[in-house]
């Protein structure tokens, strides 16, 4: 009411122009010029009581002598609740999952402004549009007075978001099914297993079967253990923070990025920096070495992902992707996925068969939309699944094959900083700004483990010889192992003087981490 007594000068509207009649209304709206009208969210939400008079107010009487009451209501409507419940059915059907794409693209997307907005008849007034008007350059109070009334009583349209079309919704005939938990029966099984009274007891009835199993351990174990990993090299040739660490194929060089801004390639035979490369003016989020080991992606805070070449030692080509900063890029069988602070990931198809200079076109496939910044994500082996996590402390699980958001939830009160996806799809690790690392069940979405820590994780890997250990780097310089079963730190290591920001374990016997004291070091293990 208050909006309304403020557009009518402090008086209600005159009794005919009030909303008496949703028919009416919509004739109004749909063929006058003058009626602008739109559906609010209590049309699709509640019981429909903003719909009757309660008689706290007199509005008046109509022409026809009938008083301003009930909002009367369409034939096929038997109550106000009925008649939000079928407008809701309505929204939520799939003939308007179909045609979804198309309001996006008026609203926020490509024809909301242009060339593309005259030809969808999709065009508004010059003071509506964000950025039409410069209001601190109007010298005149009262025209600037006239343009900001203008803006507040008649509003604005909404930020552009997207460039390109957007890709369709799938509808409910084409939800895929979720992924299976870990089976019950694996329990139930386990349980009838009989134990004998002597290995109750911590006999062993099989000395040979024991040395095998515990050589097995042992060479399991040996694919990381901190206690006997030494640096073996080091270097400081960042001028900021170190954002994402990777070693070459060969594990002969090593590759970082920095919030400085700066691509670092760096020789271990030889003990030097190979190139020193500035990208952009902004950070460097992220990289990866492409399958062909000659390609380094890098993501930045410009809104770009850039190629570089480390055989022609240039930038091949730069992919304009996003419309904030890129958070993350990550690599998988031919597939480069990007993710941003706009909100998406988008995915990429790298055809190696059909390259210019060396470097595949990047053909763009689908983006996966999120309620807020994306600053983190984690693809399964065979890229069917993926794991997200946004700035609002959401975890989102996707199925690839069809872009769609299976399961969506809030894990932490602050940004999610790193999340995991277990080998087997069955389990989700995450840390967050709260301080918490989480193990989500990945059909339920439930906690399955939770614990408070004193500082927070920037980064994790699961480790070789199974998925319940887990490597993580935190804000106090530590490295830490953790068996995930027991819900324990098994090992610890202090690796840095700041914060252990990234790590990489790709190379075998080797850790590669990077920090906030500027400084990436290359840990191997002494046998």
């Amino acid at each position: 009411p208050e909006y309304v007594l403020c557009l009518q000068n402090g008086k209600f509207d005159h009794a005919d122009r009030m909303f008496n009649n949703l028919l009416d209304t919509w004739k109004n709206v749909l063929t006058g010029a003058a009626d602008f009208k739109e559906l609010i969210p209590e049309f699709y939400n509640g019981d429909g009581n903003f719909l009757t008079h309660r008689g706290i107010i007199n509005f008046g009487f109509r022409t026809d002598g009938r008083p301003v009451a009930d909002v009367e209501l369409p034939p096929w409507a038997s109550s106000p609740s009925d008649f939000i419940k079928i407008l809701r059915d309505a929204l939520e059907s799939d003939i308007v999952s179909r045609q979804l794409h198309h309001w996006i693209d008026l609203i926020f997307g490509f024809q909301q402004r242009g060339e593309e907005a005259l030809k969808a008849d999709n065009l508004f007034y010059y003071l509506t549009y964000e950025g039409a008007i410069d209001l601190d350059s109007i010298e005149s109070d009262a025209e600037r007075r006239s343009m900001e009334t203008q803006i507040m009583e008649f509003g604005q349209t909404p930020k552009q978001l997207f460039k390109t079309p957007h890709p369709q919704r799938f509808t409910s005939q084409h939800i895929p099914s979720i992924i299976a938990p870990p089976s019950t029966q694996l329990l139930l099984e386990a349980q009838k297993i009989e134990t004998k009274d002597t290995v109750a007891k911590g006999s062993v009835e099989n000395p040979s079967d024991f040395n095998k199993l515990s050589a097995s351990i042992t060479e399991s174990s040996r694919e990381l253990n901190l206690a006997k990993l030494s640096c073996h090299s080091q270097y400081a040739l960042h001028k900021d923070a170190v954002t994402e660490v990777r070693m070459s194929p060969d594990g002969l060089s090593t590759f970082s990025v920095s919030q400085d801004s700066f691509l670092k390639l760096y020789s271990l035979e030889e003990q030097r920096q190979l190139r020193s490369v500035n990208m952009s003016l902004m950070a460097l989020s992220s990289c990866e070495v492409m399958q062909d080991n000659k390609t380094i992606v890098v993501g930045c805070w410009d809104n770009k992902v850039y190629f570089y070449s480390i055989e022609y030692g240039r930038v091949l080509d730069t992919l304009n992707g996003h419309d904030d900063a890129v958070t993350c890029v990550r690599w998988k069988t031919n597939m480069l996925f990007t993710a941003s602070w706009d909100s998406t990931v988008k995915v990429w198809e790298m055809d190696f068969s059909n390259s210019r200079n060396g470097l595949p076109t990047p053909e763009y496939l689908g983006q996966l939309d999120h309620d807020d910044g994306v600053t983190c994500l984690d693809i399964d082996q065979n890229c069917i699944s993926m794991v997200t996590g946004t700035k609002d402390g959401h975890v989102s699980f996707w199925d690839l094959t069809s872009y769609y958001s299976l399961a969506c939830t809030p894990v932490h009160s602050g940004s999610v900083n790193c999340c995991l996806l277990d080998q087997e799809k069955r389990r989700i690790f995450s840390c967050g700004e709260d301080h918490l690392i989480k193990i989500l069940d990945v059909e339920t979405m439930t906690e399955i483990f939770t614990k408070d820590l004193q500082h927070q994780i920037y980064c994790m890997k699961t480790l070789s010889g199974g998925n319940f250990h887990l490597l993580t780097g935190d804000s106090s310089g530590h490295l830490n192992v953790w068996d995930m079963d027991k819900g324990q730190v098994i090992q610890t290591l202090k690796a840095h003087s700041g914060a252990v920001t990234c790590l990489d374990i790709s190379h075998k016997d080797s850790l590669l981490t990077g920090g906030g004291d500027r400084s990436v070091k290359l840990w191997k293990q002494e046998f």
